[in-house]
């Protein structure tokens, strides 16, 4: 299944949009985005009302660093 490469954290708690939103490679970061959104799509189907999805966007790193905050924070539109 792809949600568990789309989750996979390093020893710093990064994933792959993690380190993708230091890489400035915007075409990756929209992939990275769009996969995760399909797989949400397809879980919605099976999954209990009450289970909650946390999106590749919301994930944490050891620092407490969404993606986006990551990537902010070396100043990356």
């Amino acid at each position: 299944m792809l949600r568990p490469a789309l989750t996979m954290k390093n020893s710093h708690g990064n994933t792959t949009l993690h380190e993708v939103a230091l890489s400035r490679n915007l075409e990756a970061a929209v992939l990275l985005v769009d996969l995760d959104n399909n797989v949400r799509y397809e879980l919605a189907d099976v999954m209990e009302d009450d289970v909650s999805y946390e999106g590749v966007l919301e994930i944490r790193n050891q620092l407490g660093e969404t993606p986006v905050y990551r990537a902010a924070s070396f100043g990356h539109t």
